[in-house]
């Protein structure tokens, strides 16, 4: 049993205490002893980064003594709770960011805070693993966390990596993120050098728009490719669209070279190009003339 009274503050503590068989003991001790709530750890986190581990803890505990000043408090690495919130990997959190998104917004959180590594609660939800479009089994939380912080920092860019939430967005091929982007006003055209030594050297496009293009010339090259080294008889039968969790699922399980080829012809051309050249057309509207990669793009035999 914890202590309180002769706490020690400690990553463990604070993870210790926000559980939920804690809670009716730590409602008393708060009471008594409300500057727990404003005490940070040895990484710099308060009970409000780590309630980000527990829903209950966080809506029933902490909920009523969220303010403006807790919410910014900056850990280690430079994030406040809303960025812990949004960079959660566990899919049952979906509730304590929206507690966190709503609760920072009635308290007037600023939404452009950016940690260490110049990165906005929005650029860590475009990261965010578990936002995959690979994977897809989570709604696209992108247009619910605009319609909570607003379109606030859409254009920031992160200084390190040159790149807009927009350019993460395609880098990643995050593409139904990219297409929400665009629609609240994300600029195809903005992009800074970055800072990052490594990311110069190694020539990173991170105009969104020039993105785009290379990465359709890419997709279509390695379709061309992938037509002419396979027999693809059997790849015209039945060409629907493949949901791409299934995709990779069937890849994993051991399929053959063939097979593969199959599977992949078919999820460059019913699903991955066509999200491609969707945000190429909104792109083209946007900036009002065609966009080139600089290179003539390949055709195949499908």
């Amino acid at each position: 049993m914890i202590e309180i009274t002769d706490y020690e503050l400690t990553h463990e503590f604070f993870s210790a205490l926000v559980t939920e068989d804690k809670c009716p003991s730590l409602v008393k001790h708060l009471e008594i002893k409300p500057e727990l709530l404003d005490l940070q750890d040895e990484n710099g986190r308060t009970l409000f980064h780590h309630a980000v581990n527990d829903y209950r803890f966080a809506a029933i505990i902490l909920k009523p003594f969220m303010n403006l000043e807790r919410l910014s408090v900056r850990d280690n690495k430079g994030q406040t709770p809303v960025h812990v919130a949004a960079v959660s990997n566990d899919s049952v959190r979906d509730p304590i960011l929206s507690l966190y998104l709503n609760s920072a917004r009635n308290n007037g959180y600023d939404f452009s805070l950016m940690d260490n590594k110049y990165d906005t609660p929005l650029s860590l939800l475009i990261v965010n693993p578990r936002r995959n479009p690979m994977t897809r089994e989570l709604i696209n939380q992108i247009p619910w966390y605009l319609s909570i912080a607003g379109d606030v920092n859409i254009n920031q860019i992160n200084v390190i990596t040159g790149m807009t939430p927009l350019a993460l967005a395609l880098a990643l091929d995050h593409l139904e993120e990219a297409n929400t982007l665009l629609d609240h006003g994300a600029d195809p055209l903005l992009y800074a050098e970055p800072q990052d030594e490594v990311l110069k050297s190694l020539d990173i496009i991170v105009i969104p728009a020039t993105l785009v293009a290379r990465k359709i010339q890419a997709a279509r090259q390695e379709l061309a490719d992938l037509c002419a080294n396979f027999d693809n008889a059997g790849i015209q039968q039945s060409l629907h669209p493949m949901h791409p969790s299934t995709f990779f699922r069937v890849l994993s399980s051991g399929f053959g070279e063939v097979e593969e080829a199959q599977l992949r012809i078919k999820y460059l051309k019913t699903d991955y190009i066509p999200l491609l050249e969707n945000i190429s057309t909104k792109i083209e509207s946007i900036v009002k003339e065609p966009v080139s990669s600089g290179t003539e793009f390949s055709s195949g035999p499908c």
